[in-house]
């Protein structure tokens, strides 16, 4: 029982210090056609959409990891490069560092999109959906922009979370 709950005291502390979302705000009306003919960039197909989400986990794990932020910065859009400093990177994830959350097991994982995933009238990819590791899902919510013909970091929020099947055992 002693284990059950502090489970579940691990899961309420971390799902509370890890909901960190990055939301650039520079407004450019000209991204969406940055590296593209089309007011729309083409959607990912499955295998690309799991290449950037694993992409983006594994680059936010190394950094949380080693305390340097230097490679996520540089993946992500200009904008988030503009709105993020490295040393500011490190702050908004000290609470991943302080937990020593490894996420690195669901790396294995494809992910599974809770939504589908969608490109909006920006031309900005929304993935969100969770990494099926037990006993905890992650949680993941992930905007991607198309700049120099890639998908780059836009924002991100991770959290873990108990699975459904985990919360009836504990009942």
């Amino acid at each position: 029982m002693n284990k059950k709950k502090n489970l579940l005291k691990l899961y309420l502390r971390t799902a509370l210090l890890l909901c960190v979302i990055l939301t650039p705000t520079v407004n450019n009306p000209g991204r969406a056609q940055a590296g593209s003919h089309h007011s729309t960039p083409k959607a990912p197909n499955a295998y690309e959409l799991t290449i950037l989400v694993n992409g983006c986990l594994s680059a936010l794990n190394h950094a949380n990891r080693t305390g340097n932020y230097s490679v996520l910065r540089d993946l992500g859009a200009p904008s988030f490069r503009h709105m993020n400093s490295q040393k500011k990177l490190g702050q908004i994830f000290a609470a991943h560092r302080r937990r020593k959350l490894d996420i690195s097991a669901a790396l294995l994982y494809a992910p599974v999109f809770t939504t589908t995933p969608k490109i909006d009238a920006k031309g900005y990819l929304h993935l969100k959906g969770h990494m099926p590791t037990e006993p905890f899902h992650l949680n993941f919510s992930l905007v991607f922009e198309k700049s120099d013909r890639q998908w780059r970091i836009m924002a991100l929020s991770i959290a873990p979370a108990i699975s459904h099947a985990q919360v009836v055992a504990h009942r």
